[in-house]
């Protein structure tokens, strides 16, 4: 800003005749010894602790709905999982893991986790040996003779 008094530059964000025209504002601008303000009478100060009384009321208000949602979430996450573990050591459709359902009150049931185990028929895996393709012969032999046209 201090090389917009004398000169401009090609990439100046402010250039020298936007510097006078600002500064021209600036220097004929007063600024007052005391800063103005909103003077308070006997209302604005009861108005004003009730304002603080009802903002305390409501921040209170809003804390204690926090902690009893987020209590009530991680007793529901706690109960859950604990359901939910168990239920993973035991088979998928078992009579315990039924009975695990059943005691945990689980919400959603697990997913099925059969297709996520590696098979051998798989894109990643690739075939099986009984899938895959002989391997060439080990002799060549002669490519079969063409006959002509009739």
């Amino acid at each position: 800003m201090a090389c917009a008094r004398c000169h401009d530059h090609k990439f100046d964000p402010i250039p020298a005749a936007d510097y006078y025209s600002l500064h021209g504002i600036f220097a004929s601008t007063i600024e007052p010894l005391q800063r103005p303000g909103i003077t308070a009478g006997p209302q604005g100060a009861a108005l004003k602790a009730d304002y603080q009384k009802r903002l305390d009321q409501l921040q209170a208000e809003s804390a204690a709905g926090y902690y009893k949602y987020f209590k009530e979430m991680r007793a529901r996450y706690d109960r859950e999982m604990a359901g939910r573990l168990v239920a993973a050591t035991l088979k998928r459709g078992s009579i315990e893991w039924g009975d695990v359902n059943e005691k945990y009150k689980l919400e959603t049931p697990l997913p099925d986790f059969e297709p996520m185990r590696i098979q051998l028929d798989s894109p990643i895996t690739g075939p099986s040996p009984a899938w895959r393709p002989s391997p060439p012969p080990s002799s060549r032999s002669a490519p079969p003779a063409c006959s002509p046209p009739p």
